[in-house]
């Protein structure tokens, strides 16, 4: 009897090798998969960082050249007026600023700023 219950788990053995097998194989390839699946999601994170980390020194940029206003205003005492547009656009061109990023500071289109720039040209003339 004990003979019996022995060959029994022998064949019971030899039955479940090949199913374990193919278990893990099965189990290779989607570990593989998985692997494949977070190198892209590692990829898309540092892509992301890699944006943020741009956007973050734009606006600090921004907030320099607004900290920059500020206290040129705050030179010309209580009583003064801020600079007209056209006087903060000749005074960013005359700094070598392009017509691009003179729009883009004072909200104008990229049209305006080279008209005004235009007259200015005329009016030293």
């Amino acid at each position: 009897m004990i003979a019996a219950v022995v060959m029994l788990v022998r064949r019971m053995r030899r039955a479940q090798v090949p199913q374990l097998e193919e278990f893990l194989a099965e189990a290779g390839e989607l570990a593989k998969r998985f692997d494949r699946l977070l190198n892209d999601k590692r990829q898309l994170v540092k892509a992301t960082l890699e944006g943020l980390d741009a956007r973050i020194e734009e606006l600090n940029r921004l907030i320099a050249e607004a900290d920059e206003r500020i206290a040129e205003l705050k030179q010309l005492g209580p009583g003064a007026r801020e600079p007209s547009l056209r006087d903060q656009i000749l005074a960013m061109a005359a700094q070598g600023k392009p017509a691009s990023e003179i729009a883009r500071a004072t909200g104008r289109s990229i049209g305006e700023v080279e008209l005004v720039l235009g007259l200015g040209k005329n009016r030293g003339r």
